[in-house]
């Protein structure tokens, strides 16, 4: 699994100023900019783990730069799945999302709340989960969203993310 999450927090801890770029973006509901993107997924897919097993992408590409550096290193997904959600849902998911400062463990208040009330206390919400910076994000999503659909119509897989299992298997 390649998360530019993933790869962000740890570029993160080694560079503060790519640090403080991320957060003020976060912050602001605005994308992280491609420049640090497309550096750190580019560098993680040429390692030789990588290479020689495969991987999934999570969150990645999300808009034309980022297809077109998948493009630019002759990678052609075998599928890509999206997954539809009302914005609604978006919102209520990601504003119950919480993080314990301590131990850095994610929480969801509605689906996944802490068993004890001493990490429940301390619990907090980042900018970039509140609402209007989450309707911020999913505006830009969906501004993408058919670009994506475009590059990658023959291994494309909808699905939808707010129905139960059970129902998106039939």
């Amino acid at each position: 699994n390649v998360s530019p999450i993933d790869l962000l927090k740890v570029e993160s801890e080694r560079n503060p100023g790519i640090k403080l770029k991320v957060r003020e973006a976060l912050e602001k509901g605005e994308p992280i900019p491609d420049e640090i993107i497309l550096r750190l997924v580019d560098a993680r897919l040429r390692q030789s783990d990588c290479r020689v097993n495969g991987w999934v992408l999570d969150g990645f590409p999300e808009n034309e730069a980022q297809v077109n550096l998948l493009r630019a290193m002759r990678i052609q997904p075998s599928l890509v799945v999206i997954f539809e959600q009302p914005v609604e849902e978006s919102v209520r998911r990601l504003m119950n999302k919480r993080i314990d400062p301590q131990t850095g463990i994610t929480y969801n208040t509605e689906v996944n709340p802490p068993k004890s009330e001493i990490v429940n206390s301390r619990l907090v919400q980042q900018k970039e989960d509140q609402e209007s910076n989450v309707r911020k994000r999913y505006v830009a999503w969906n501004s993408n969203i058919s670009n994506l659909e475009e590059a990658y119509k023959n291994v494309l897989l909808s699905c939808p993310s707010d129905k139960m299992i059970e129902s998106i298997a039939d």
